[in-house]
């Protein structure tokens, strides 16, 4: 597979770790492109965004039904082969299971690990249940948009309405089907997770995600020994909200108060 890979050069001071970006489910490296790889790129850091198999412009849009999560493991792991030095890896919702199965298998391989409105270790059913009660109607539109039954996906599921009208039209036209193989993987356990010695792990989640609730994410942070860090207001796209700047900002923060994230470029 040929994997979309964006990349920002970086423009500020030191020798840190590359950070990889892993988007989750009906999005692509894009969604990193807006805010979040010119803001670590100006902070020092080799900026990285990868589109899963399938998404974006990587190959295999036309096959895109039979991938499988451990498919985008592997794409990830392809990726983080080619990179200067083991990176910190970002995933956000889909993108956070990923990078928690690479924690657990390949710990060596990352220098920490950021979760943004993670799939929890334990999976989504709890969460999709709810949500099912409460949107019902929303949900089965995001089903028939995956299947190719709807055009349009129910951009209220993971955007805010305090992004400008057209902002959030902008963004819901980008996004894309996302393997029912993929997604029915996130319902049940994905992992069982542990704190892992010398890999810290962040926690990040919104107040009002409809996808990843606040109780997910305080369970996800408490499976890995820490706190998670909450966003009054945020949704589930966090990288995409009016105020992205707060939660890189609070990325930014847990790397800088590590040291040892710290690491020469070129050398893995």
């Amino acid at each position: 597979m040929n994997l979309e890979l964006l990349h920002v050069a970086a423009t500020g001071p030191g020798d840190l770790p590359p950070l990889l970006f892993v988007h989750g489910s009906n999005l692509a490296a894009w969604c990193w492109q807006e805010h979040f790889l010119p803001y670590f790129a100006a902070e020092g850091h080799e900026a990285y965004a990868l589109s899963l198999r399938g998404h974006g412009g990587s190959d295999g849009a036309d096959q895109l039904s039979s991938f499988t999560l451990a498919d985008y493991v592997a794409d990830v792991r392809d990726v983080m082969a080619r990179l200067p030095a083991p990176p910190v890896l970002v995933g956000h919702s889909m993108g956070g299971a990923i990078g928690q199965l690479i924690l657990r298998d390949h710990p060596e391989t990352i220098a920490a690990l950021v979760l943004l409105a993670a799939v929890p270790p334990t999976g989504l059913g709890a969460d999709t249940t709810r949500l099912v009660v409460s949107h019902a109607a929303d949900v089965e539109r995001m089903r028939d948009f995956n299947t190719g039954k709807a055009d349009t996906f129910p951009i209220g599921l993971y955007l805010s309405n305090r992004l400008p009208e057209a902002e959030r039209g902008a963004y819901a036209a980008r996004l894309q089907p996302e393997s029912d193989k993929a997604g029915y993987a996130l319902t049940g356990r994905v992992v069982r997770a542990r704190p892992v010695p010398g890999v810290p792990v962040l926690v990040l989640g919104g107040q009002t995600d409809r996808i990843v609730s606040p109780p997910s994410v305080r369970a996800t942070a408490k499976a890995y020994a820490t706190e998670p860090v909450m966003f009054a207001g945020m949704s589930h796209l966090m990288m995409l909200e009016p105020d992205w700047r707060e939660v890189a900002a609070a990325v930014l923060g847990f790397l800088r108060d590590r040291p040892a994230l710290t690491t020469m470029r070129g050398q893995g």
